[in-house]
């Protein structure tokens, strides 16, 4: 008893020395937090230009422009377009000082050397009075543009430039204010040139102006960050601002629509409230960027450009994680639970307390079984359960604790109550502590883990367990005999008002409904993941986390053949250049619940706090940016002439998580399909038919919803001799030219039976040799319409025409029992884009005819060798050996890498090919399919993507369980596919190919 009152003595004491430490620790920073802010980096490694980022300017198509030390850049959040002197002829200096974007939307242009205006896409050289390094640009509200260089230039509705007289001497910062301009010399002069006249601050000759920025409605009043610090502008006269001792050489300002004024200097990075106190961003910290030289407040973000480091955007989040830095004891967070009205979280060094601001220790690890709780429950006599790793204690509403020894050291995953009983799931089954004792429940014979407890509104106690769901009946356990619950392993329960259960798997979706009457939703029918952790129900919505996030689901529409989730925290997963807010931990009832209007969720990260009221980000916009003619600004897409190929570019601005983009587009009327296209901005068509079509391309962000579609209409014109009144035309003529010979011949003979015979013998034989010509014009006309014109091979046409021959053969071959299959062989080359960027398209084409010429000479006879688009190739194989398939692939592998196209050696060219052996083995009297043989090719596809994802430089084959699966009325997407990977139905090999020496 006495080391009990001891040790309850000295956790109080710790109690209050740690609760005043996290009080201390968890005062809110004044104005923007920047620990509350996600950021993200770009640098020279992620194309940027060079380190150096002078200015930032957003534009009107809300692309980012950058003005380097080495070029000026365009930015859409994924890929740089970067312009420099050997690009742009006006641009006489790559040295870029400052940016600014006028009323018509037009980006002036400072440099070392010169001023340029970006008038659409063309770059023009503005006449300044006199040349010079062009060190400020500032625009007035009423459109007039001012010029800081070695003099003060204006210029108002795009007019000339003419010197300002109220200035003299150099311009080293411009800022636009209320009915007038800031304007401040490299050093000792600052002045306020208004409409009604001029007014000069009175600052010391030897300090050094680099920065201004002003505070809404203060206009009058401007910050000042010069070489010695801070100072502001009040009446006539500079006043310092004291903000940081360790502050030196102010290079930017600007103030944040929170009225947070940004601190760039060339040691740190501070920020200054509206009341006036400071938070320094030291160099230790993991959000710290160094010497920044510029500042943009966009939006509800900043973007920062530093001297050294690239360029960052940081922007607030909602969705706050809390960890050691407020007072957690780890970021390991595994459950939570409201407790006499307080919320408690387990982590892996004890119990930590919510205050309101922040965390505090509660019950430090050492006083528990293990370090790691992993469940926490409130009873209904306010005792905390406190369930471990490798444990379970109990404290009484008085603070006793004590350790519960009688059930061993199994992982506690859970608690519920019931006729005071409290019913314990545990990783060694279900154990029911009643009367101060354990008993073990019976699960049936497999004595399964339980992993998830909870009494309906029926009290009935229903039990999830990683294998199966389970409800007490009678005294009895009872499994639910239905196929796919039986086996699942349960990670969450829920009891709907209406009667319904709805219950949560760890790789299987979710099962909502009644016994015997289940419906089943996963990523096929809109789940975002198919794995869940947690479900919570808070008013009308279904909250579920899953190992990449969180999102929630209107309870109304459960029950509907397919849901539309809303992501609300997605995990943007490890990334050296971005900060992260991780999600989610743990399975079970305790993962997550609502508190203080925020519903809270553990992590590996801390505890993650998400508001109730938030919203999800809107679903990505993509845009249709350009075809491979130039941009595009006309619809519809007219293709004339042959071949009709479609080549179009598109692409979402993301800025936050532009690498989580994913796409898909489609050619309706051609193609109804989706075709995914993953991270890839580019849809290409060759040899179109004629017609009308409608491409349609969507994005979506990873575990999210698929964004509103962006069309464009293409026509794909028919040539002459594709026109139904120039095949008439032929037809009549025919007709006419053979009239009149038979006149002619008739009249012949009636004059001179014999010379007529020989006349007549003379002419037949013309007649054969015209019709023989005519007929080699047709069949020239018929190879081109199925040739591709680069490489010699046939193109999808040909396909067309063959396809069907091809697969009667094979169905003859299986019938007659031969196990022959037809061979499918994709090839892509891979880094095609980076050949054709660094050595320009004409080298790419004699790639793609050097790969052609690989390809037939590694090809059987009797292979049908097809471009099938770009720079993939399609082999098919007609009849083969399933077995020799792997040697194919590796024969076109080494025989592509043995090509040689100047300047490129051999090897510098590789491919990937995904393969498989199309209906082998499926028996039966039933031909094969073109929708079978559809599908074969839609695996290689997929077996040819997997080997690009997993290095390039390899082939990839799908196995495929059963073969008869092909026959199936259903496509194959993308998630189908996976799903099928994961039940075995199909497998997939990844290998780099082997040499056939």
């Amino acid at each position: 008893m006495a080391l009990r009152l001891a040790a309850k003595l000295a956790i109080a004491v710790l109690q209050l020395v740690l609760c005043q430490a996290a009080a201390a620790s968890t005062v809110p920073a004044p104005g923007t937090d920047l620990r509350r802010w996600s950021y993200q980096d770009w640098s020279a490694e992620s194309g940027l230009p060079q380190i150096s980022v002078n200015d930032v300017r957003r534009g009107p198509l809300n692309r980012l422009w950058i003005a380097t030390e080495n070029g000026l850049a365009s930015f859409d959040g994924s890929e740089f377009e970067v312009y420099r002197r050997n690009r742009v002829d006006a641009l006489r200096s790559n040295w870029i000082t400052r940016l600014q974007f006028d009323q018509q939307g037009d980006l002036w242009i400072g440099t070392k050397r010169n001023l340029l205006r970006l008038h659409g896409d063309q770059f023009v050289h503005v006449e300044l009075p006199e040349s010079g390094a062009i060190n400020a640009l500032a625009l007035g509200a009423d459109g007039t543009l001012m010029v800081g260089s070695s003099a003060l230039y204006r210029s108002r509705g795009g007019q000339a430039f003419e010197a300002d007289a109220r200035w003299s001497g150099p311009v080293a910062v411009l800022l636009s204010a209320a009915d007038g301009y800031w304007v401040a010399a490299p050093s000792g002069k600052l002045m306020f040139l208004g409409e009604d006249g001029e007014r000069e601050i009175a600052i010391d000759q030897e300090l050094q102006i680099a920065a201004l920025a002003v505070s809404p409605g203060d206009q009058m009043r401007p910050w000042v960050g010069a070489n010695t610090g801070l100072y502001r502008v009040e009446g006539e006269r500079l006043e310092r601002i004291e903000v940081d001792d360790q502050l030196s050489e102010i290079q930017a300002l600007a103030v944040d629509g929170h009225g947070t004024l940004w601190i760039g200097s060339r040691n740190r990075l501070l920020l200054r409230g509206a009341d006036g106190r400071v938070q320094p961003v030291d160099e230790s910290d993991s959000r710290a960027f160094p010497w920044v030289i510029s500042l943009l407040a966009d939006q509800d973000g900043m973007w920062l450009g530093s001297h050294q480091h690239g360029l960052r955007y940081t922007w607030p989040n909602r969705n706050q994680a809390y960890d050691v830095r407020d007072g957690l004891g780890s970021n390991q967070v595994w459950t939570m639970v409201v407790h006499r009205e307080q919320l408690l979280i387990g982590n892996n060094a004890g119990i930590g307390r919510w205050n309101g601001v922040g965390l505090e220790p509660l019950l430090p690890a050492e006083l528990l079984p293990r370090p790691m709780v992993y469940s926490l429950y409130s009873d209904s006599q306010e005792r905390l359960w406190i369930g471990t790793r490798g444990g379970l204690a109990l404290q009484s509403p008085e603070g006793e604790l004590r350790r519960l020894e009688a059930i061993g050291e199994p992982q506690i995953n859970g608690f519920a109550e019931l006729d005071e009983v409290i019913w314990v799931a545990t990783s060694a089954g279900l154990y029911a502590a009643e009367g101060g004792g354990f008993r073990l429940a019976s699960l049936g014979p497999a004595k399964p883990a339980a992993r998830a407890l909870l009494v309906d509104r029926e009290q009935r106690l229903w039990v999830g367990s990683q294998n199966g769901l389970y409800y007490r009946q009678g005294g009895e356990f009872l499994a639910v005999e239905e196929p796919q619950l039986s086996s699942a392993f349960i990670t969450g329960l829920r009891h709907l008002d209406d009667g319904r259960m709805l219950v949560g798997t760890y790789d299987q979706g979710i099962a909502l409904g009644v016994q015997g009457r289940w419906r089943w939703y996963d990523s096929s029918n809109g789940l975002l993941a198919d794995t869940v952790f947690h479900l919570g129900v808070v008013e009308d919505q279904l909250w579920v986390s899953h190992p990449d996030g969180v999102y929630t689901v209107a309870l109304a529409t459960l029950g509907e053949s397919a849901i539309s989730p809303q992501p609300l925290l997605r995990d943007a997963g490890d990334h050296p250049k971005r900060s992260r807010l991780r999600c989610c931990n743990g399975a079970g009832q305790d993962k997550g619940l609502a508190f203080d209007n925020a519903y809270w969720l553990p992590s590996l990260g801390g505890v993650v706090r998400i508001p109730l009221d938030s919203q999800p980000d809107p679903p990505p916009q993509v845009a249709l940016i350009s075809t491979l003619g130039g941009p595009l600004e006309h619809q519809p897409l007219r293709l004339s002439g042959t071949p009709r190929d479609l080549d179009l570019r598109y692409a979402a601005i993301d800025f936050r998580f532009a690498d989580q983009l994913r796409y898909r587009y489609r050619l309706r009327g051609y193609d109804e399909d989706w075709v995914p296209a993953g991270t890839r901005r580019q849809a290409i068509y060759t040899n179109l038919p004629p017609g009308e079509f409608t491409f349609e391309v969507q994005a979506q962000r990873l575990h999210g919803v698929w964004g509103p579609s962006n069309t464009a209409a293409v026509i794909a014109a028919p040539v002459l001799m594709e026109t139904w009144y120039a095949r008439l035309l032929l037809v009549l003529l025919a007709l006419i030219v053979m009239a009149a010979l038979l006149r002619w011949r008739m009249h012949r003979l009636s004059r001179q039976k014999m010379a007529l015979e020989a006349l007549v013998a003379e002419r037949t034989d013309a007649l054969a040799q015209a019709n023989q010509r005519l007929s080699d014009l047709n069949r020239d006309l018929q190879a081109a319409s199925v040739t591709d014109s680069l490489t010699g091979l046939h193109n999808r046409r040909e396909l067309r025409s063959r396809i069907e021959p091809l697969l009667e053969q094979l169905s003859a071959q299986q019938e007659s029992g031969q196990q022959q299959v037809m061979g499918l062989l994709l090839i892509d080359i891979d880094h095609f884009k980076r050949i054709n960027d660094r050595h320009g398209h004409a080298v790419g084409d004699a790639v793609l005819m050097a790969v052609a010429t690989a390809i037939r000479r590694c090809s059987q006879p009797g292979d049908l060798c097809l471009r099938w688009g770009g720079e993939e190739f399609l082999v098919i194989q007609p009849l083969v050996d399933p077995a020799s398939l792997d040697a194919q692939a590796d024969r076109l592998c080494a025989a592509i890498a043995d090509c040689e196209v100047a300047p490129l050696r051999p090897g510098e060219v590789r491919a990937c090919v995904g393969y498989l052996g199309c209906c082998g083995g499926a028996g039966g009297a039933d031909p094969v399919s073109f929708k079978q043989w559809q599908k074969a090719l839609t695996l290689a596809d997929f077996a040819l993507y997997a080997a690009k994802e997993a290095g390039r430089d390899r082939v990839a084959t799908v196995i495929v369980a059963d073969p008869a699966a092909l026959k199936t009325e259903r496509s194959l997407s993308n998630t189908q596919l996976k799903r099928l990977l994961t039940s075995g139905e199909l497998s997939l090999q990844v290998r780099r190919w082997q040499s056939p020496d």
